[in-house]
């Protein structure tokens, strides 16, 4: 299905660059700006789902394994 495009780099290439202090949000309809993602037409589920994941993933990082680099 649609979702299938979240592999592609129209999508996630819009995760680089964002700042990791607040959590990333998913629009409709284009036009994401800040911590927001476009979601894909027709994959809203996907792109909510990759989404979360990603927030969940710096949500471990922040919490576990941040500063532990050098240790």
């Amino acid at each position: 299905g649609l979702g299938a495009n979240s592999t592609k780099p129209k999508f996630y290439g819009q995760f680089k660059g964002k700042m990791l202090d607040t959590p990333l949000t998913v629009v409709k309809g284009g036009g994401a700006k800040g911590n927001e993602i476009d979601a894909i037409t027709g994959a809203t589920i996907t792109s909510k789902g990759v989404t979360g994941g990603v927030n969940e993933a710096v949500k471990f990082y922040t919490s576990t394994l941040k500063g532990r680099e050098n240790k």
